[in-house]
């Protein structure tokens, strides 16, 4: 089977969908496969183009047994509309020319940007006919409306539902990372129950190391006791992370003096969330940026508990993939989400952590005190529970085949078929 992997975000950005299209066309090469895949050149998640690269049209290197092509994209250095739009519209553009010019593939696998740079790389593959698999990592336009970008009952998010219901019912398969992901594709954009697969991000956990001497050097090296209780926050500081509510949570906690709050990360509200910082609480609040991925054992384990924050109604578009990182280090986890919502139920399911509505600093700063007063054998013990779940439910060994199946299914079927390729509804969430 010749496979088209792209994928909007890879290796070396530490992005978890990053991780598991690398991943993915690891497993496939593996099995015998020939594999190609399509990525931008490294720039997530700060937007700057990595060191040791030089963006051109295309840039073709030889991988682990399967070709790597990197396509030229805009880098977008800011969250807004207008730079996100240039970044997706640019990728689409590359990666649909190369796909349509591109010796044949037996089925293209999209991990790539909603909606624009999907819908190119649809259209090309329905113009080839060859079958295409969609992976959903974030729903759009729901996740436009969460961050207040457009209105849901405005023209764009009308105009935008339309685009997604007709991109997923060409799809010979579409893999969703959730069950009510799922259930929106079945019932807002009138996708067959036969064509769409439940199969949540997962993690290497043979790839994660304790390091209980790092975390205890970057506890010494950015001033913060060894005794002090540590909130962690890690990974992208972008406008839908949320991260405003957390530091505002301590105007509410300045009568406790051993809480501090780290921030490790980068992104395009950086310079916001470092300025609220400084007015709120610049001794208690510190910052790592940037951080190396090989850091990320260090920077989790140097946590007391874990921060997972959303904005408004962000929780219910998106399952944010950190959270398996989280749960793998073995720390306990606050989550500010919709109680409803996908993330809410896997932190409950789990047992790793609590739940706190998003926006509300002042019922964060409650909990916050409410856990730091708790043994630490109790909070240990929800981390544990994380960990456990992980492992028996989401790393690479368990998940990995079931979108191999998908695909080398998808590769037999007629592109665009009105009879289903994958198993029914009924078995989607057993895999």
């Amino acid at each position: 089977m010749r496979v088209l992997v792209v994928s909007a975000v890879y290796p070396p950005e530490p992005v978890v969908s990053a991780q598991t299209s690398a991943q993915l066309a690891q497993g496939l090469a593996a099995a015998g496969h020939e594999v190609a895949v399509l990525a931008p050149f490294p720039s997530r998640p700060g937007g700057r183009l990595y060191p040791g690269y030089s963006r051109r049209l295309f840039s073709r290197t030889r991988e682990d047994g399967y070709d790597v092509i990197r396509c030229f994209a805009f880098l977008s250095s800011t969250s807004s509309v207008l730079s996100r739009a240039f970044e997706n519209i640019s990728f689409g553009v590359t990666s649909a020319l190369y796909a349509l010019v591109c010796s044949r593939p037996d089925v293209i696998y999209s991990n790539s940007w909603p909606m624009i740079a999907t819908s190119l790389l649809a259209l090309v593959a329905r113009v080839r006919r060859i079958p295409f698999v969609l992976c959903v990592q974030d729903m759009y336009p729901e996740s436009l409306i969460s961050q207040k970008r457009i209105r849901d009952s405005g023209w764009a998010a009308r105009m935008l539902y339309r685009l997604d219901g007709i991109i997923a019912r060409g799809c010979a398969g579409v893999v969703t990372i959730s069950d009510a992901f799922a259930e929106s594709y079945r019932n807002r954009r009138k996708m067959e129950a036969g064509r769409l697969r439940v199969i949540p991000n997962w993690v290497d956990a043979s790839v994660y190391a304790p390091d209980p001497a790092g975390a205890a050097e970057l506890r010494t090296r950015l001033n913060v006791p060894q005794d002090a209780t540590l909130f962690v926050y890690a990974g992208n500081v972008g406008v839908a992370a949320g991260l405003e509510t957390v530091i505002a949570a301590f105007r509410h906690l300045a009568d406790v003096p051993h809480l501090y709050l780290l921030i490790a990360g980068e992104g395009t509200n950086l310079p916001v969330c470092r300025e609220l910082a400084r007015q709120v609480a610049p001794d208690r609040i510190v910052f790592l940026t940037p951080w190396r991925r090989e850091q990320t054992s260090a920077v989790l384990e140097a946590a007391d508990v874990l921060l997972l924050p959303t904005r408004g109604r962000q929780s219910v578009a998106s399952v944010p993939s950190k959270a398996l990182w989280y749960m793998l280090s073995g720390r306990p986890v606050i989550t500010l989400a919709i109680d409803s919502s996908d993330l809410a139920r896997l932190i409950e399911e789990s047992g790793c952590g609590w739940i706190v509505a998003p926006d509300d600093p002042l019922a964060l700063a409650s909990e916050m005190r409410r856990i730091a007063s708790l043994e630490g054998s109790e909070r240990r013990e929800h981390g544990e529970h994380g960990r456990t779940f992980v492992r028996e439910h989401r790393t690479r060994d368990i998940c990995l085949p079931r979108v191999i199946r998908v695909l080398e299914a998808a590769a037999m079927s007629e592109p665009a078929a009105s009879k289903p390729v994958i198993e029914s509804q009924r078995t989607i969430e057993r895999g």
